[in-house]
């Protein structure tokens, strides 16, 4: 397998001017370039593919843009069609070169035969919004611990969306001659640029994806890994 983590992007697209001449990471710019990339590593792929977003919002935008992409050249199912999502997810098992687009809940425990699930996309790693549990999890590992909040957060939120990147990445490997393409489009993943996480966010998210192949970091190296498992 492959993991990439794409480059090919500039400030002025995905960000706003912020304090001090930096640049402001814009969540709305990025569904938008989050979009196109998809549909580009999609056609690749001739569909065949889970797509995987962080927020219900997102990924519904996902569900527009690729299904105006396909054209009805294959199905595009989701997890927001009002019907079960259990007969959404058999319907796109059951079609090698459909897509399904979905959130946290198909994160874990979906997986699909033969081709049908060779490239998963990730628009971005799958953090859960503020609670009172979490946060409790928080102040008790800094009362007990003496960490920082930092470091608490850390231990709490962001290995807990690590952990279900990991399983989404996961979904592709069915038998140990699975090949599958595993694409996170979120270039704060990446150690240099306009946009970075902290280092232990960074190593965190990638820790668990690079048991299932090596980085890579650009959209080109994708298609070509798209073009030869597919010539396989």
């Amino acid at each position: 397998g492959q993991v990439v983590t794409p480059t090919d992007w500039d400030p002025g697209i995905l960000g706003s001017p912020g304090y001090g001449g930096k640049w402001k990471f814009d969540t709305r710019k990025h569904i938008a370039w989050a979009s196109a990339q998809m549909m580009r590593l999609v056609e690749r792929n001739g569909g065949r593919s889970l797509v995987l977003s962080a927020t219900r919002g997102a990924g519904i935008k996902y569900v527009e843009a690729l299904r105006r992409h396909a054209a009805g050249r294959w199905k595009v199912y989701s997890q927001w069609e009002g019907t079960a999502l259990a007969r959404n997810i058999a319907d796109w098992k059951s079609d090698e070169t459909a897509v399904l687009v979905g959130t946290k809940s198909l994160m874990t425990g979906v997986d699909a035969p033969g081709q049908t699930a060779s490239l998963i996309i990730s628009d971005r790693p799958p953090r859960a919004a503020g609670n009172p549990v979490d946060d409790a999890r928080v102040e008790l590992i800094m009362d007990r611990m003496e960490y920082s909040k930092w470091d608490a957060d850390v231990l709490v939120y962001v290995s807990d969306a690590a952990l279900l990147l990991e399983q989404a990445a996961g979904r592709g490997i069915r038998q140990i001659d699975d090949m599958v393409i595993i694409v996170v489009l979120d270039p704060r993943m990446l150690k240099d640029g306009e946009f970075t996480y902290a280092r232990p966010t960074q190593k965190s998210y990638m820790k668990g994806l690079l048991k299932f192949g090596e980085k890579l970091t650009h959209i080109d190296d994708a298609f070509s890994f798209i073009d030869d498992m597919r010539a396989l």
